[in-house]
């Protein structure tokens, strides 16, 4: 299939606007969600791997200074792997002569080219994005959703009601600093920005719903809506900024339920030397793995296949791995349904 409609009707003599009305199309900033791609890998290979330290038993001992010592206790650590297959993102489209030239004839800025290629690239992302959300493959445990510590139901309020729209402001306010709050404690306080990632609408009323005074005495409440409530708590705690990012990928889903991610994708380093501070072993290799991190072996390559009878075809490909979640604390689920 190609571009279709060209043989219009237009009254003469007459004007043309040399820009193209497109449908809007729906953002959405993935990326937030995970805290780098890598470029390890090369082509050829197949799997990208993480070394991980599973376990280990630190030594030491205290004894008296003029204390005559026969052994020491020494330490011991256990190796391991964490695994993330690459999978190709394919794209192609053709282009005809008879084609590009009709659309030369219309005055538009784009060409029948640029409307292709723009095409393919939308489908990649999309898939993508989904990619990132759910993994490349349904059948393997990959994507953010499905390597979450957990996922948990939006509980009652103090009314009984557990559908977002209704629910009572201060108390959903509450309810998820209590999730930010499990997330610093399995963290030890490391974590980076939170993004809260959902669907649109639940991220747009988190966002605008208005927290009463007298639900919450505390700064902002009776003008500040759920998501300001949040940042004024949590930026004075650990610095971290709140991010959201909405997406129509985690709304009314097959049981009829949206959802929110809380995901840090990353950690941040401490300020103290390894010499004064107790987390020596993280400082291991000059700095942290990402809680979530993709790796690629490149971003966009394009084949131009030989012309046929004035038809050209062009693929476009990517490799890239699934999410690879190093954490799983860092991510947490809720479900709910949104009225």
């Amino acid at each position: 299939m190609g571009v279709s409609g060209l043989n219009l009707m237009r009254v003469l003599p007459s004007s043309a606007n040399p820009n193209m009305l497109h449908p809007l199309v729906e953002g959405f900033d993935w990326y937030k969600l995970v805290s780098e791609i890598t470029n390890y890998g090369e082509e050829g290979d197949e799997v990208h791997y993480l070394m991980t330290l599973e376990n280990f038993a630190s030594a030491s001992q205290v004894v008296g200074v003029n204390t005559w010592i026969d052994s020491v206790d020494t330490p011991n650590a256990t190796i391991g792997q964490k695994a993330a297959p690459y999978y190709r993102l394919v794209g192609s489209y053709n282009t005809s002569d008879i084609t590009s030239k009709k659309m030369q004839k219309l005055n538009l800025k784009i060409s029948e080219e640029e409307l292709m290629k723009a095409l393919v690239l939308q489908g990649m992302t999309q898939r993508l994005a989904l990619g990132v959300l759910f993994g490349f493959d349904p059948e393997k445990q990959q994507g953010i959703m499905n390597n979450a510590f957990n996922t948990e139901a939006l509980p009652a309020d103090t009314a009984g009601t557990t559908t977002l729209k209704g629910y009572i402001p201060g108390e959903l306010a509450v309810y998820l600093l209590d999730k930010f709050r499990d997330m610093l404690n399995y963290s030890f306080g490391f974590m980076k920005p939170v993004v809260v990632a959902g669907s649109r609408r639940a991220i747009n009323y988190i966002r605008t719903h208005i927290v009463p005074l007298t639900a919450y005495q505390n700064k902002g409440a009776g003008t500040a809506a759920v998501a300001e409530v949040l940042q004024n708590v949590i930026a004075p705690i650990a610095s971290l900024p709140i991010e959201y990012v909405p997406t129509s990928y985690l709304e009314n889903d097959a049981a009829g339920k949206d959802k929110l991610i809380l995901v840090s994708p990353g950690l941040t380093t401490s300020e103290m030397s390894a010499s004064n501070d107790m987390n020596i072993i993280n400082t291991l290799g000059g700095g942290y793995v990402p809680n979530i991190y993709m790796d690629k072996i490149y971003e966009l390559k394009q084949f131009r296949n030989p012309a046929r009878n004035g038809i050209q075809n062009v693929m476009i490909d990517s490799i890239i791995t699934p999410p690879l979640v190093t954490r799983k604390e860092a991510i947490k689920v809720i479900e709910f349904t949104y009225e």
